[in-house]
């Protein structure tokens, strides 16, 4: 009795599979799907250390390379390119499939003073500075810009690690500007251009 059950239960579960054939577990079931292909290859490492170094017009050999990491901020995925040529501090954001480079800055970092050195104790700017104003064209001649060309464009005395610098911060085409200018000297200590 129960075979002739099972027969019929059986026997209807067929049926019903040649009306309904989604029913029935197609033969390729078990065969997982191909994942889309991406419809751009993903840089490596090393082209976009070459594309970070080609920005700062340096070679591999004449720099200190740091570990190249892949992260990813706000969606989108890049190489962080870091290195060290003399007393400057290379920072890059490289798009992970385009190669553009999303952010960069340039730091100066001079080497530490040996330990039993004393730290300058100054804390008025010595007597010979350059100004405001020539901080300011400091910074829009190394951009290529004119002071006519940009928005919010300031310097304001700071001490930092011990130097006195001039912060220059202005806006054009959509990036900011940021200037860190030796007070005294006028030379350039740091950069940063972003969007």
């Amino acid at each position: 009795m129960l075979t002739k059950l099972f027969a019929a239960l059986l026997t209807g579960l067929l049926s019903l599979g040649a009306i309904f054939p989604q029913l029935l577990p197609s033969q390729n079931a078990a065969t997982p799907t191909p994942a889309p292909q991406a419809t751009q290859a993903e840089l490596t490492a090393q082209q976009a250390e070459a594309i970070a170094l080609a920005d700062a017009q340096l070679t591999l050999a004449e720099v200190t390379l740091r570990p190249t990491k892949l992260d990813r901020d706000d969606g989108v995925t890049h190489w962080e390119v870091e290195f060290i040529h003399g007393d400057w501090e290379y920072d890059y954001h490289i798009h992970a499939q385009t190669g553009a480079i999303l952010e960069r800055s340039k730091d100066y970092e001079p080497k530490k003073q040996a330990a039993t050195s004393e730290k300058p104790a100054a804390t008025e700017p010595p007597a010979e500075q350059i100004t405001a104003e020539k901080a300011k064209s400091i910074a829009l001649a190394h951009a290529g810009l004119k002071a006519d060309q940009v928005t919010r464009l300031r310097a304001e005395k700071d001490r930092d690690d011990g130097l006195w610098v001039f912060d220059v911060e202005f806006r054009h085409g959509g990036f900011e500007y940021e200037y860190e200018i030796h007070a005294q000297t006028g030379k350039i200590l740091s950069f940063e251009k972003d969007d």
